[in-house]
């Protein structure tokens, strides 16, 4: 895989390749792209699922390869590229079980010539199976290739897949009930708290590669930024925020194996005798959330911590806080007050850096409007487009 963001990716990156890269688990040379007839498809999805069925990897069309070595890239004709990624994408989406993801870019190289380059993420849902015309098969990924998988490697897919769902679902329950019940590394203010934990795909099976002691995990925020002090615990590394140390508004727990865990204290608070939880204003519990995983996940790409990436967030112990809305004279006459203790959302696949992060917690915040009362959450637009109120 070229150690980019697809969109960062130039063609100055795919020029390099020649005479420098070889094939590998996750990257393949293909001088053509062909699609045209069944067979041809087949052998195309072959190739696709077998780099969601391993960690995933960079498919380029239009490269030529010497025994795995690039050594040419002459391009592949194409007379219309929309057309061309609009079929590839629809013949993964109809040809591929469970879903994956993948993303396209095409590179012209002259009037009519581009190298096409298909990024395919690891999949969740593993392992996923070639399930266009009728054919029922599974591939996966080595150094030398692909290959096609036996029934007991098949079984064993499952088998592993389950297992890592299951760990990073039981991962998340027993955290955010160490948090509710305030076992956590730092002493926390006594108001209801917003919780953040992210799990990138290797940290239950191999290792992300993660250096805990990199300065940019030194730089890194708790949740709701600002000042903070570090130091490094048996688990990897700890940094919190606030200006009482017996009590403190935010830590952040990064871990050796790459997953994040980050919870505030601060962003819950007294207002008018009454305990609340800020949605808009110079303090939004929403915005804080959107600001500090899209900082997560950019921190991530930098280190080069692979994707996709699970997420959850909670709101823990926040039974009677009230939605405080300043700006809306009767917000607290609309308002019902929150009647659980624990609002959690669904599990978060994450595949890029650049995700929608907004629309990715449109949900989870409706939720929380819908218990207060609301039909949803007012800091985005009729349109659904994040528009959070000052």
């Amino acid at each position: 895989m070229i150690g980019k963001h697809i969109n960062d990716i130039v063609l100055s990156d795919l020029h390099a390749l020649v005479g420098n890269a070889c094939e590998r688990y996750n990257l393949e040379f293909k001088s053509t792209l062909l699609i045209d007839t069944k067979s041809d498809r087949k052998e195309f999805l072959a190739d696709v699922s077998s780099f969601a069925n391993a960690s995933g990897g960079d498919v380029i069309y239009g490269v030529e390869e010497i025994g795995g070595k690039a050594s040419a890239a002459p391009g592949i004709p194409v007379s219309d590229p929309d057309k061309t990624s609009l079929a590839v994408e629809e013949l993964i989406r109809n040809g591929i079980e469970e879903r994956i993801e993948v993303a396209v870019r095409q590179f012209e190289i002259s009037p009519g010539r581009f190298i096409v380059l298909i990024r395919v993420y690891e999949g969740m849902e593993k392992p996923h199976q070639v399930s266009f015309a009728g054919t029922s098969k599974y591939y996966a990924r080595g150094n030398a290739g692909k290959y096609q998988l036996n029934q007991s490697q098949i079984t064993e897919a499952f088998k592993a897949s389950l297992e890592r769902k299951n760990h990073i679902s039981q991962f998340f329950t027993e955290r955010f009930n160490q948090i509710a019940q305030r076992n956590s590394p730092v002493p926390m203010h006594p108001y209801g708290l917003v919780a953040l934990i992210l799990i990138p795909s290797g940290a239950f099976g191999q290792q992300p590669g993660f250096d805990i002691t990199r300065q940019e995990n030194k730089l890194l925020p708790p949740m709701g930024g600002g000042g903070h002090s570090f130091s490094f615990t048996g688990d990897g590394l700890l940094s919190s925020s606030g200006y009482d140390h017996s009590r403190r508004d935010a830590y952040l727990q990064i871990r050796k194996n790459g997953i994040l865990e980050t919870v505030s204290s601060g962003v819950c608070c007294s207002f008018a005798g009454q305990n609340t939880l800020p949605v808009s204003e110079s303090y939004n519990y929403e915005k804080v959330l959107v600001d500090c995983l899209t900082g997560y996940l950019n921190h991530y790409d930098k280190l080069g911590i692979a994707f996709p990436v699970s997420a959850q967030v909670a709101l823990l112990n926040c039974r009677d806080h009230w939605l405080n809305w300043p700006g809306n004279r009767n917000a607290f006459q609309r308002n019902t007050p929150l009647l659980t203790d624990r609002l959690v959302s669904d599990d978060l696949v994450i595949y890029s850096s650049r995700t929608d992060v907004p629309r990715l917690l449109k949900p989870f915040f409706d939720t929380v409007w819908n218990h207060a009362g609301w039909e949803r959450s007012h800091n985005f637009d009729d349109n659904g487009q994040w528009n959070p109120r000052r």
